[in-house]
């Protein structure tokens, strides 16, 4: 999975879409009448924004979420039931992940591959609140023109408030992420344990003059380090912050030193969606400018 991991998995969520019609968890489910007039007390959407859907309602209209669909040279797809099923790269359609849910709900599978070979495959496994309990991450390499396979497990723990809080490796207890949160509800560090190395990844969402913007996506934007562990589109490993990461660093606690430091800028539509995200990046003394612009449906 590391083969997606500084490129297509940074800040974005999974948001999902259901026909012509998609809802966040604590929105109202629309069913479209197909334009035949089912008597549901719906109708089929009128037009189409950058913002998303119309859809006409006794009493008014409803703007429905807009869907993800492009994030830079990466296309997403979804199968009808609205569940995110590709990432594609536009730029080479051999590199692409797709997503499997087991029919039962118990959990699922996602593969990555590259020149048109696997190159990496992870089980999840759902807790009763459907979100991710364990992941078994395999990656698959050549030796000696041999197929060999290497194998990382893990567990992942919540708070009272759906928060991931720690995520251990299942062998080795002496490697394990945990995470904190501020009293408004965003992840604020991360403190990863690696056989006595430590690392501290902190995430702000605003500062002196830098006002908190609403996250109205809702991905897992953590650490591209994280990325075998958690995937950035799938809304399966809790809730990890209400506003935008405008800048990430990380330490390394033992030397003293700081990896990375990015700084992220946006611009939103009348909706308050991205559309367009400029990482400046600064590690190893180089400053690497990335920008990616988004599409919707």
């Amino acid at each position: 999975m590391r083969l997606f991991s500084k490129n297509a998995l940074t800040l974005f969520g999974l948001i999902v879409y259901m026909g012509l019609i998609s809802c966040e968890k604590d929105s109202q489910l629309l069913q479209p009448d197909n334009g035949q007039g089912s008597g549901n007390g719906t109708t089929r959407p009128t037009q189409t924004t950058e913002n998303g859907p119309i859809i006409m309602v006794p009493g008014g209209t409803i703007q429905v979420t807009p869907v993800l669909v492009k994030y830079g040279h990466w296309q997403l797809s979804y199968n009808a039931k609205g569940d995110l099923e590709k990432l594609q790269s536009s730029v080479d359609p051999t590199l692409y992940r797709e997503y499997s849910r087991a029919s039962n709900g118990t959990g699922m599978t996602i593969m990555d591959y590259n020149g048109g070979k696997m190159k990496g495959k992870t089980l999840i496994l759902f807790d009763a609140k459907g979100r991710c309990k364990e992941s078994y991450v395999t990656s698959y390499g050549i030796a000696n023109g041999q197929v060999t396979t290497s194998t990382k497990r893990f567990n992942y723990y919540y708070n009272a408030n759906n928060q991931l809080e720690k995520i251990m490796d299942q062998d080795n207890n002496q490697r394990y992420d945990l995470f904190t949160y501020t009293n408004t509800g965003n992840l604020w560090q991360v403190k990863r344990y690696n056989n006595g190395h430590k690392f501290t990844m902190t995430y702000w969402v605003d500062a002196v003059g830098i006002p908190a913007v609403t996250d109205k996506n809702h991905l897992n934007a953590l650490w591209f380090e994280h990325a075998d562990q958690v995937d950035e589109f799938l809304p399966i490993y809790g809730k990890f912050r209400k506003q935008l990461v405008y800048k990430f660093e990380n330490i390394d606690v033992v030397n003293g030193t700081s990896v990375d430091q990015v700084y992220y800028s946006y611009k939103l539509n009348n909706a308050g969606y991205i559309t367009e995200k400029e990482d400046t990046r600064y590690t190893a003394g180089q400053t690497v400018k990335d920008t990616y612009v988004f599409g919707y449906k």
